[in-house]
């Protein structure tokens, strides 16, 4: 999952770069920002239920910082795992949580 930020942040960058803006003016495709949109873009994916999960994490990222977000999704992450714990599996809300917290924690 590292490796896929770092790939991201790669691209990000890149498309900053001026000799990439440069590249890609001189392109014969009038239209190609707006083909790689349409081929990148999920239709609905913002409103996956997931996104929920994500969205409790957005403010205490901003006030505390990064490695308070860590501390704060590890704790929460293993106060939902305590409350299954003698569960076989979590229940289907509570897996989608946990895999966003793993998200989070990775990220």
């Amino acid at each position: 999952m590292r490796y896929t930020c770092r790939v991201a942040m790669s691209c990000v960058l890149n498309t900053m770069s001026e000799r990439v803006c440069e590249h890609f003016g001189l392109s014969d495709d009038g239209d190609l920002v707006g083909k790689a949109q349409t081929l990148s873009v999920i239709a609905g994916f913002e409103d996956h239920p997931s996104a929920a999960y994500a969205q409790k994490y957005i403010d205490t990222l901003a006030e505390k910082g990064v490695n308070y977000l860590l501390t704060k999704v590890i704790v929460d992450r293993g106060a939902l795992r305590s409350k299954y714990m003698d569960e076989e599996r979590l229940p289907v809300n509570a897996e989608m949580e946990d895999r966003v917290l793993r998200i989070l924690a990775l990220l």
